[in-house]
């Protein structure tokens, strides 16, 4: 089954929508035919026995631009023969460029699950989503057993003192920098872009990778769709190599068409809206709002929670100990940064809903029951509060930008009195930090 042709959308107008192939259609009291499958994440139709919208259909309601999707390659966590409810993330790969059999229909025909994906990612171009494949090049589920390890030991991965690199924290560290794995981390993903059509890939510990294979991949890929968008996890992990070498959020100015989590953002936004933030307000909000510690907001990921960790309404419920009652409000003053800023939306799915995971801070290897989308419990008083945000964001692309040039030129902020007063060109958006609930978390005006 060919592919189609790549989406257009500019990365300056992504919205990103993170999501697991399992957590969205394994609702029990939702009618997919084809639950944990490649199949059943595009099922039409699917509907709760309270008549919630739930799967695609909730998906694409929400307006979003792409969907990011945990690791769908071959990992080693789960046997795809196993016909149990056994789960994983699949942060452990074992054959990068061979699909997950676990989400495909029949694991024993190989061309079934590549024109399961192929049909997949065809679906969500023709509803003008593009969706964006979550890698991790930096390690694999088991060193010794890895095919490239036993053709040329002590190549693929990087050493120190005679053991294996460790910054990944699983016992081995790939070697990007050598000549031949980049040759090969490259080759993959020019082959899963001509195969699949995706329009982008978040890299998993990409600080772990050498900045030389990063900028390469780039180059390559922008070659094929000159629309994809790359975006990783900038954490500096101290690898076997020099930090200056790394993809590292430090060294983000070497590879500016680069894209990073903004760990800043996220504590921050959280910080202040718990009402952390007593000094400096206007500072912490400019640097929200404007993604001014990178050369573009489009090295920005905004984001305040990912599948890591808590979901936000966890966190604000089991770590904080807010009021359930407040939760609501400071989740909506979340999005408003979010998808108001100039930075790039990612959104955790689900949360959008208030999504909660029971107060379980990893749940790589949680059941089934705690990592599923459950549709009649989300709350749709934020669903639709995110929604009208999204909305607003792409009737108004023009006011978000892809320089910092035109940031700063066309931009200012003011905080006066909790109140923000947040002028792009000719729109005033105020966005009111308080928790009272009798006045809207933002508004906005043209002709200031």
């Amino acid at each position: 089954m060919p592919r189609k042709s790549f989406l257009t959308v500019p990365e300056r107008d992504s919205i990103i929508y993170e999501t697991h192939i399992r957590d969205f259609t394994t609702d029990p009291k939702c009618n997919f035919e084809h639950p944990g499958k490649f199949k059943g994440f595009i099922e039409s139709g699917i509907a709760t026995n309270f008549q919630k919208i739930a799967g695609y259909d909730y998906i694409k309601s929400l307006g979003i631009t792409h969907i990011q999707l945990l690791p769908i390659f071959d990992f080693g966590s789960i046997d795809e023969r196993d016909k149990s409810r056994e789960y994983n993330w699949g942060y452990d790969p074992v054959q990068y460029n061979v699909m997950e059999g676990k989400y495909s229909c029949n694991q024993n025909d190989p061309y079934e699950r590549i024109n399961e994906l192929i049909t997949l990612v065809n679906t969500c171009h023709d509803d003008g989503i593009g969706v964006i494949m979550d890698v991790v090049y930096n390690h694999v589920h088991a060193l010794q057993e890895f095919s490239y390890e036993k053709l040329v030991p002590y190549y693929y991965f990087r050493y120190n003192n005679g053991s294996p690199g460790n910054a990944s924290g699983c016992g081995n560290e790939v070697a990007s920098e050598r000549f031949m794995v980049r040759k090969f981390i490259v080759d993959s993903l020019a082959y899963l872009t001509e195969t699949f059509g995706f329009a982008g890939y978040r890299f998993d510990l990409m600080g772990i990778h050498d900045i030389q294979t990063m900028q390469l991949i780039k180059d390559t890929l922008t070659k094929i769709n000159p629309n994809i968008y790359l975006y990783g996890e900038g954490w500096n992990m101290h690898t076997v190599i020099p930090d200056e070498q790394c993809a590292i959020q430090p060294n983000f100015a070497q590879i500016p068409t680069i894209g990073f989590f903004n760990d800043e953002f996220r504590n921050k936004c959280k910080q202040l809206i718990i009402g952390h933030v007593t000094s400096n307000l206007e500072d912490v909000v400019r640097e929200l709002l404007t993604a001014s510690n990178y050369s573009s907001p489009l090295q920005s990921i905004a984001y305040v929670s990912c599948h890591d960790n808590y979901t936000l309404f966890d966190e604000l419920y089991y770590v904080f100990e807010e009021h359930t009652s407040d939760i609501l409000r400071q989740m909506q003053l979340a999005y408003t940064f979010i998808l108001l800023g100039q930075g790039v939306p990612f959104l955790h799915g689900g949360c959008e809903g208030a999504r909660t995971k029971l107060g379980i801070e990893n749940s790589y290897k949680s059941s089934e029951e705690i990592n599923r989308i459950k549709y009649d419990e989300l709350n749709y008083e934020l669903i639709d509060f995110v929604k009208g945000l999204i909305a607003f964001r792409k009737e108004h692309h023009d006011y978000f930008f892809d320089t910092a040039t035109d940031v700063a030129e066309y931009t200012s902020i003011k905080v006066v009195d909790n109140t923000v007063f947040y002028q792009i060109k000719d729109l005033l958006i105020t966005i009111n930090m308080s928790k009272d609930e009798s006045i809207p978390v933002y508004t906005t005006q043209k002709n200031i």
